[in-house]
């Protein structure tokens, strides 16, 4: 959630400029030297933590006179060097490849193409949003004009924001690519922000009353290979928020809450899900009231819309407000046919899937009708509660207890070595890819520990600066991420997660 008050503003984490930095060599610059800048996509977070020390690095590379971090702009991160190297060179001294022949700006990439693309994407929606951040909050007393005529062009809505018709332009992607849609409603509004074939938002809950009923789709499914990058930004009289929609920005996204976290000395998973029991119970409830009842006519929906349905009896007991890292708006419930059109399956959802308290549960309705008839127990009607037994399943459960998540990281730091180990014999172009690809798998040759949750395929070897690469695994619904930078001349493990 991201939330803030008057003119403050909370964005998604790592997409704030970094802080200033400045490191020079001790030697004066030669006579030839020149300052580049050098923008690097998809630059691990490791060489975030501290970016002095990265920088220190890159002035201590034989050419480079010094270095100077600039900041951080979505998935991009901006060096400035002083040095008699040319462009080539200083792509062949950071170890990592160029993206274009540009000569103004040296254009490098630490991840494969599609990464690499959707990061120039992100930082431009980045600065759309800045801008639209930057405008005067609309007045709460009386209607304020939308900021862009309705027929006005993407170049035309940059040029409202301050900005120049090609600010977007980019190594991939023109200013004419993106999209910026306002939906304005006097006081305030909302308003997307987006590159792709179309819209693919996850629902994220924000604060702003009047963009909670969106138009994300029910089922968020975005395709593996989707070129979609996208954000939602609210504004209104006291405040203004931000969040990233597509899959791959959810898992940029700094949380105030982790999946280990507990209250009391339980999970707030475990509070989440029986939260969610008891709405389920109601579902199943009201199947059994009215076993003929159509799809469309059955409960669905997000926050109020969702408990209101529930609440036949104008009992809203379902509707809770005391339960941590949990509330209305995190929920959605929608309806799934099954192979004949008699199976009904109730699907409850907490939170968007890459967020750390997710959990789905699956509910057969139609199991629930026939072991009541089976049973020849009183009339639904009379029923107060249910046994939902083998018709619920949980295909995103909560974790049995905290201590879970320690011994899943300490098993992904060990099978992390083991990558490493087997990487320090092979050459680095041939270390770039998830262990899902089997010919990956077969030049390594590791036995990896096996984890449901963190299958073999989801470890991730990535090319990274100065020859290193990083090995992954892991994300916020899984309980963190869990990593390591490596030196693929000497082996030597330069940094790992905590």
């Amino acid at each position: 959630m991201f939330l803030s008050s008057g003119n403050l503003v909370r964005i998604p984490g790592l997409l704030l400029a970094a802080a200033v930095l400045c490191l020079c060599a001790h030697e004066p610059a030669a006579a030839d030297a020149r300052t580049v800048e050098v923008r690097i996509y998809g630059l691990a977070r490791a060489y975030m933590q501290p970016m002095s020390a990265t920088v220190e690095r890159m002035a201590a590379l034989p050419g480079i006179e010094s270095a100077r971090g600039l900041d951080v702009r979505g998935e991009i991160a901006r060096f400035e060097l002083v040095t008699a190297l040319d462009n080539d060179q200083i792509a062949e001294a950071l170890k990592l490849p160029r993206l274009s022949a540009d000569t103004d700006v040296v254009h490098l990439s630490a991840h494969p193409l599609a990464r690499t693309k959707r990061a120039e994407a992100r930082t431009a929606i980045m600065t759309v949003a800045n801008a639209l951040l930057d405008q005067p909050l609309p007045s709460w007393n009386q209607e304020t004009e939308p900021l862009f005529k309705s027929d006005s062009t993407t170049a035309e809505r940059l040029v409202v924001l301050g900005l120049a018709a090609t600010a977007l332009d980019g190594v991939f992607y023109k200013a004419s690519d993106y999209k910026i849609e306002e939906d304005w409603q006097g006081d305030g509004g909302n308003y997307k922000l987006w590159l792709g074939e179309k819209w693919e938002g996850v629902h994220v809950p924000l604060q702003a009353w009047y963009v909670q009923q969106s138009d994300e789709p029910e089922a968020d499914t975005p395709s593996d290979d989707s070129s979609f990058v996208g954000a939602r930004l609210a504004r209104g009289p006291w405040s203004q928020e931000m969040a990233w929609v597509d899959r791959p920005g959810l898992l940029l996204q700094g949380y105030d809450v982790r999946r280990a976290d507990t209250s009391d000395g339980e999970l707030l998973l475990k509070r989440g899900e029986d939260w969610m029991l008891d709405i389920l119970k109601a579902v199943a409830l009201i199947r059994l009231k009215h076993p003929g009842r159509e799809l469309a006519r059955l409960p669905k929906g997000r926050g109020w819309e969702m408990f209101s349905e529930l609440s036949e009896d104008r009992d809203f007991t379902l509707n809770r407000w005391d339960v941590n890292g949990y509330e209305q708006y995190s929920l959605m419930l929608r309806w799934e046919p099954g192979d004949d059109d008699n199976r009904q399956y109730a699907i409850l959802e907490a939170h968007h899937p890459e967020h750390p308290l997710h959990l789905k549960a699956r509910l057969d309705t139609r199991a629930i009708i026939d072991a009541y008839k089976e049973s020849g127990a009183a009339k639904p009607e009379s029923f107060k509660d249910v046994e939902l037994g083998e018709a619920l399943s949980w295909p995103f459960a909560a974790e049995a207890g905290p201590e879970i998540f320690a011994a899943r990281k300490h098993l992904a730091h060990r099978n992390l070595a083991r990558i490493a180990a087997a990487a320090a014999d092979i050459p680095r172009e041939e270390l770039n890819g998830s262990l899902a690809d089997e010919a990956l798998q077969q030049r390594l040759g590791v036995k990896l520990e096996s984890d449901p949750v963190l299958p073999h395929g989801d470890y991730r070897i990535t090319p990274q600066l100065f020859g290193e690469i990083e090995i992954s695994v892991g994300k916020p619904s899984t309980g963190g991420r869990h990593w390591l930078l490596m030196d693929t001349q000497t082996g030597e493990v330069i940094r790992r997660s905590p």
